[in-house]
């Protein structure tokens, strides 16, 4: 990125040397959820972060919102002009000097004891490379709600209860991700180390870049999911999500599942048996979904032969299980998924 394209300023105090946690936060004319944001943020009961603005050139009052919040752990960087968001979020992803990275969208929330829970789980090991909770999701006015995932080391019943993280195999959690997102942004943290061993974050325009670097960065180490609520990712009507096309949304999807698949073939040795290992533990119901998207954005054909086999085994007739297909992915996928798993 060239230095002209943008002007940076530090906010009220001092450079924040080398601080524990690097919080980054792309943003583009939402001054008001920013507020919100960064007011979140400074509540949080572990001190050590600095959190860094990065501004998209926007045409609000962004600027003086971050000079009002008065607290030298901000840096503000300004683009003299608009970047796209895409590339916004790639810079802002490599600012900072933390040694764990937080990407922070500028209308979410971190619970005020992500940073020390995190802290103390990280610091006890320098192995993980990816901390990550449960969060809720909604809005105000339609409430919140959040799943907590099975446990995951398949070992207890009460895990939820005993308020720490489970410790696992990075590998087996990244083959996982391909088929369920147990945890996201705001409320995951990266090793910088590790992500910079995996070449960064995702570059290409064309994928939902977060779901190919996470389960990258996963596979180098080990990966601690702590079942504690740690973050609230609002939905509201200006988010990015909403107003992405039906074909650019499928390009996306399409090219995620190609790039998570290169990456466990790359990093992942036996990544299909591991798979295999984890949708036999998960409900059909889950599984549905993931089943209607890798048919219908032309999944890579291991991962939907996967997906199709746990079909197979738990759902026995085939007259019931093309009922059951039709009804949950539609009629047109589920022709299409049978003339895949035919070849």
């Amino acid at each position: 990125m060239p230095d002209r394209q943008i002007r940076t300023a530090w906010v009220h105090g001092k450079e924040h040397m080398n601080p524990f946690f690097s919080i980054v936060i792309p943003t583009y004319n939402r001054s008001a959820y920013l507020a919100e944001c960064l007011a979140c943020l400074r509540r949080q009961t572990f001190n050590d972060y600095e959190i860094i603005v990065v501004d998209n050139a926007s045409t609000d009052d962004t600027g003086r919102t971050v000079a009002a919040a008065q607290d030298g752990r901000i840096q503000y960087i300004r683009h003299a002009e608009n970047l796209g968001g895409f590339r916004n979020l790639l810079f802002a992803a490599g600012q900072g000097s933390g040694e764990f990275l937080i990407i922070h969208q500028d209308d979410d929330y971190l619970h005020a004891d992500f940073l020390q829970r995190c802290h103390s789980c990280v610091d006890q090991d320098d192995g993980i490379v990816v901390y990550g909770t449960a969060t809720w999701r909604g809005s105000a006015d339609g409430g919140y709600k959040g799943d907590v995932e099975r446990d995951l080391s398949g070992r207890r019943t009460d895990y939820p209860l005993l308020d720490k993280p489970l410790i696992l195999d990075g590998r087996r959690m990244a083959a996982y991700y391909m088929v369920a997102h147990f945890i996201n942004h705001p409320a995951i943290a990266l090793r910088r180390s590790a992500l910079a061993q995996v070449r960064g974050y995702c570059a290409d325009p064309d994928c939902f870049a977060d779901l190919v670097t996470i389960p990258a960065v996963m596979s180098v180490g080990r990966v601690a999911y702590d079942p504690r609520i740690g973050g609230l990712s609002r939905i509201h009507a200006g988010q990015l999500s909403n107003h992405m096309g039906k074909q650019q949304r499928a390009t996306r999807a399409t090219r995620t599942f190609r790039l998570q698949v290169e990456t466990l073939e790359r990093s992942v040795p036996g990544w299909e048996g591991i798979l295999e290992e984890e949708t036999a533990r998960i409900s059909i119901q889950k599984l549905f979904p993931i089943l209607k998207d890798a048919v219908g954005f032309d999944a890579p054909p291991g991962l939907v032969k996967i997906l199709w086999r746990k079909c197979v085994r738990e759902i026995p007739g085939r007259g019931r299980l093309m009922r059951k297909l039709c009804s949950r992915i539609g009629f047109k996928n589920s022709i299409r998924l049978l003339r895949r798993v035919a070849v």
